[in-house]
């Protein structure tokens, strides 16, 4: 079915500027008064191809062009092709009206990027429709463009904001210099913004709090919740090493800050290098992968919990795990595990034990890196949800205050 054509959208088109490039003065003139009887008002007449480049040359830039092409006329090509050749010119619709017995014409005429053709002798209701379908059309492109140029470079800000929650290098290193901690990561989004975040909190002498959130959905409504989140989760204090206090408190005001149909998975934990100790306490987050010093493999620690925001009074547990001078921890979100695989199927939820077991056993000098090419190669593309992998190991050079 095809749209209605309204009073408002005639009259925005038929006030487009429309140029006619015809030598022919006579059929010129039967084309202008077609289209000013068809209620274009806006119309500028060029007999010479030279006078309407010169016009276009000072920046002037038509809604659409109506030119005449012929063997006696060919002159009117070339200044379509040299329009066309311009980043102003390349996009207007040019429509050209020829003899149907001229082939070579019309081929040459689509060829360097005409439109549309007009056959002569024209018929005043298609010149009348063509114009109006092709300069709305015109129209409502570039406002699209315009919009999409505007949406992009608000992205592009909201991207930078976002890339702000996480922790820079410059605290990555003092994390290390304060406990003794390697740690790298990386953050991949599916789409322009991400619905995953992670960070460091109460960093001090041989201790550090870390926490990873995966909002669920991605894009812009996952994105917008991780600022709420994060801005929850770091004004938060963290009394000593009460982990369910805080996640609670946490749970509470996301909770009653959000939509129903919004959650989170959650993972809070800490390690204590004194003690030899990772603490965490998890709302649904994924398994971390724990490496110990020594072992030929590794183990998926427990994170059974309820998704953050789901209720506004969860029960959650709090786990604790000797973690010495040589341990590691891998962490990572879901994308991990329910990408879609080259084999069919998801991943799975053994998959990143299997893709960390290699990175390690291969001593890559980038467990990430490593990690991160083991899931390309695994894995379909394009990522259908936001990853994120964290890496975090001991120095074996440390000496642990705790027996195990």
């Amino acid at each position: 079915m095809h749209s209605k054509i309204t009073t408002s959208s005639f009259t925005e088109a038929a006030n487009g500027l429309v140029w006619l490039v015809i030598s022919d003065v006579e059929a010129c003139l039967e084309i202008e008064a077609q289209l000013r009887s068809g209620g274009f008002s806006n119309i500028e007449v060029y007999h010479q191809a030279d006078d309407c480049q010169k016009v276009f040359e000072t920046g002037q830039t038509p809604d659409l062009i109506i030119a005449s092409a012929s063997l006696l006329s060919i002159e009117n090509l070339s200044l379509i092709k040299y329009i066309r050749e311009t980043d102003r010119g390349a996009n207007f619709p040019i429509l050209v009206a020829t003899n149907p017995q001229e082939i070579f014409i019309q081929r040459k005429a689509l060829n360097i990027g005409v439109t549309a053709l007009l056959a002569l002798p024209l018929d005043s209701a298609i010149v009348v429709t063509q114009a109006y379908n092709l300069v709305r059309a015109y129209r409502l492109n570039t406002e699209l463009e315009a919009f999409k140029s505007r949406v992009s470079s608000e992205l592009k800000v909201a991207q930078r904001l976002q890339q702000s929650l996480l922790p820079s290098e410059r605290s990555i290193d003092k994390c290390k210099q304060t406990t003794g901690l390697d740690i790298s990561f990386a953050l991949h989004s599916s789409s322009e913004l991400s619905g995953d975040f992670w960070g460091v909190k109460d960093v001090h002498d041989g201790m550090l709090t870390i926490f990873i959130a995966d909002l669920v959905g991605h894009g812009i409504a996952a994105a917008a919740n991780t600022f709420r989140l994060h801005e929850i989760i770091t004004s938060e204090e963290l009394i000593g090493s009460d982990l369910l206090d805080f996640v609670a408190r946490v749970n509470s005001r996301f909770h009653q800050n959000t939509p129903a149909d919004v959650f989170a998975a959650l993972m809070v934990g800490q390690f204590d290098l004194a003690l030899g100790t990772f603490k965490y306490v998890s709302a649904m987050a994924t398994s971390p992968i724990f490496w110990r010093s020594g072992a030929s493999l590794p183990l998926m620690l427990d994170t059974a919990g309820v998704p953050l925001g789901a209720t506004d009074d969860p029960r959650y547990e709090a786990h604790s795990i000797p973690f010495y001078p040589g341990d590691r921890l891998f962490f990572y979100s879901d994308a991990l595990i329910e990408a879609p695989s080259k084999k069919g199927g998801m991943l799975g939820s053994l998959m990143p034990c299997e893709i960390v077991t290699k990175a390690i056993l291969q001593e890559a000098r980038s467990v990430i890196g490593s990690v991160e090419e083991l899931f390309c190669q695994e894995a379909k593309n394009p990522l259908h949800d936001d990853l994120t992998l964290l890496f975090i190991s001991s120095h074996p050079e440390g000496i642990p205050t705790s027996a195990e």
